[in-house]
């Protein structure tokens, strides 16, 4: 009687289809992973704007407003005219430590308990726990690590050149430290509208009649806005937006938490970005905080097209303003 041997193996052909299904797989299953990892981070950064939001109108129940969008010269002051260095430069978020569980940190600091007084950059312990790193403060879709850029320490961000005077309105003043890249990171930062509360009624840069001057913020130099005086609606109102504190690739700068404070829309959304625009390591969207805590994202459109202007730039000033008073659509940006 003849018996069969049985096989004890994969024959090649039966091994190389074997490979082969596993090879397409895994690249199946790579992307899959990819974007489960990125929308974990989307809403990882979307839970950090909400708890901003949070900690904004937990400050604002306490004190009656919104903390001021930096503690800059009191009475506030044309740059480089005056001594632009009055005030300590304390950001909005240096305001709001106690109400994101960082009490430790703040109740050590001395700058804002006098914010008209020493810049928190000349003093300790202030500069040292500068450089402390606060998680709920970094968008864990930015490729670049903190301390990888130079630090911008302090900003009267986005306010503009008057011709008529030869002065800048309030500012324009950006503060880096040559040589510092470990301050404490953030990826968040206050929206003190189009140009903050200075703004110049027109700009031939931001094509022809434009007016910035209606588009002011909630944030800005000594600020203290009451959510009851948001005309346009705190659902309709920026409270914070994200971005990389400079381009993306490479990097050249990074925010410092404790003395950047509030940021325009002027120059509209960028996925590069740099330390003047809004922009995130997210496909396609930037998420926003809205005044009523709310977290939405909007689309890059035509946001940074403003000479000539286009309407996509106009519905962002438009978000960034709390009292312009314009009711056009602004779902276009809205993802």
């Amino acid at each position: 009687m003849r018996r069969h041997r049985r096989r004890s193996g994969f024959t090649l052909i039966e091994l190389l289809v074997v490979i082969a299904i596993i090879a397409i797989l895994i690249g199946l299953l790579v992307p899959a992973v990819q974007k489960v990892r990125a929308a974990a981070a989307r809403i990882s950064c979307s839970n950090n704007m909400h708890q901003l939001g949070i900690a904004a109108h937990n400050y604002h129940s306490s004190f009656g407003y919104l903390p001021p969008g930096y503690s800059g010269p009191n009475p506030d002051i044309p740059y480089p005219v005056g001594n632009w260095g009055a005030g300590s430069w304390d950001s909005c978020l240096t305001y709001l430590l106690p109400y994101i569980e960082q009490d430790n940190i703040y109740n050590q600091l001395t700058t804002v308990k006098n914010p008209n007084g020493t810049n928190w950059y000349s003093v300790n312990p202030d500069w040292t726990l500068a450089h402390v790193q606060i998680k709920g403060f970094l968008c864990p879709s930015d490729p670049s690590p903190a301390g990888a850029a130079l630090s911008i320490g302090a900003g009267a961000f986005l306010h503009t050149y008057s011709p008529e005077n030869n002065q800048y309105n309030r500012g324009a003043v950006i503060l880096y430290f040559p040589g510092i890249s470990d301050l404490g990171k953030t990826n968040y930062l206050g929206v003190s509208g189009a140009s903050g509360s200075s703004a110049t009624s027109s700009s031939a840069s931001d094509g022809p009649g434009a007016n910035l001057s209606i588009y002011q913020g909630v944030f800005y130099n000594n600020s203290q806005t009451k959510l009851e005086t948001i005309g346009d609606g705190t659902s309709n109102t920026l409270m914070f937006g994200e971005g990389f504190g400079g381009t993306k690739s490479p990097r050249d700068y990074q925010w410092s938490w404790m003395g950047c404070g509030a940021l325009g829309t002027k120059f509209g959304l960028n996925p590069n970005g740099s330390w003047n625009q809004f922009c995130s390591a997210h496909t396609g969207i930037v998420n926003f905080t809205f005044c009523d805590g709310s977290v939405r994202q909007l689309r890059y459109g035509g946001t940074a097209t403003r000479n000539p202007a286009v309407s996509d730039w106009y519905l962002l000033q438009q978000l960034a303003g709390a009292n312009d008073g314009q009711a056009a659509d602004t779902s276009p940006l809205l993802n």
